[in-house]
């Protein structure tokens, strides 16, 4: 069996290191073949450095890739299955908080069956906009994807090939992957894994973050705006259709007094800056669909580097 390890990296130079090693001495002690895939989202520090020199210690071991400019951890990923061969696909963070050594729990879940197995953290160790953050995007992903309630994501899980497969025939423009990992696998699990301090370093997730990733969440995997924005606007036509059948029996009834122009305007208003947001919000999907169909590479790779023997 061989296994493919992908790990999104961005300016951990002083991390990225030991788990490599960690990595390496964790399946020397096994009989099955693996591959580390490190996806360098464009770091700013000696991360790619780094991760160079463990390539020519480590020979055909290690798949090195940098990016040409920052994509996210999710395009990050992307890439890395894209290029892996195992049979089975192993993501984890480049942090330390994931231990390696949990990697055997995850393979011997998968082994009952499951296409889709999930680390489920028995106390996680994020700081609390994180956690805000993961509960936020984990309610609106549930219902997007239709993930089961007890299905807990994270970014520490293994996948069979067959999963890879069909997600690579997508053309998505920034795929949310989680939600996508459980979508189209038949059979899914969690198992409980530790979750490490965060020892070296800093989250690099902010609110800003987060909020940009729940936008392309409901514009790229949902009509869910669209709908609102719809069911919106057909309440308040109504409500105006109600009120121009009013004052139109009331003005054939007792005839009109005093022209409103004040309300006329403030109605005109009112509609026209509705119709203006529905179609802006109709413009957001149509840019997301022509990016989707125009756009055949969801990132751009700088350099490679793998050792061959």
């Amino acid at each position: 069996m061989k296994y493919s390890i992908i790990i999104p990296v961005y300016n951990s130079e002083k991390t990225i290191g030991i788990l490599i090693e960690q990595i390496v001495k964790f399946f020397s002690n096994s009989f099955d073949e693996y591959e580390i895939i490190c996806v360098n989202d464009c770091s700013t520090d000696d991360t790619w450095k780094t991760i160079e020199n463990k390539v020519i210690k480590y020979s055909d071991k290690i798949l090195a890739i940098d990016l040409i400019k920052n994509y996210g951890q999710h395009i990050a990923v992307y890439c890395g299955l894209k290029n892996s061969t195992g049979e089975y696909i192993i993501t984890m963070d480049d942090d330390l908080q994931n231990p390696v050594d949990e990697i055997e729990k995850l393979i011997k879940k998968s082994k009952e069956g499951y296409d889709l197995v999930i680390g489920q953290f028995a106390q996680k160790k994020h700081n609390l906009i994180r956690r805000l953050g993961s509960r936020i995007v984990r309610y609106i992903s549930g219902k997007i994807f239709e993930i089961p309630k007890n299905l807990y994501l994270t970014n520490f899980r293994i996948i069979k090939r067959v999963v890879i497969n069909r997600i690579l025939k997508l053309k998505i423009e920034n795929p949310y992957l989680p939600g996508l990992f459980a979508h189209y696998s038949s059979s899914t699990a969690n198992t409980t894994v530790k979750h490490n301090e965060r020892v070296i370093g800093s989250s690099n997730y902010n609110f800003l973050k987060i909020l940009k990733l729940v936008s392309e969440l409901l514009f790229n995997h949902s009509t869910f705006l669209l709908r609102i924005f719809m069911f919106f606007g057909f309440f308040v036509s109504v409500i105006s259709l109600s009120f121009g059948f009013y004052f139109l029996i009331k003005t054939v009834i007792f005839g009109s007094q005093v022209p409103g122009w004040t309300s006329i305007f403030v109605l005109i208003s009112f509609l026209g800056s509705l119709i203006l947001i529905t179609i802006s919000m109709i413009g957001e999907y149509l840019i997301r669909v022509n990016k989707n169909l125009s756009s055949e590479n969801r990132y751009f790779i700088k350099q490679i580097r793998k050792v061959k023997l």
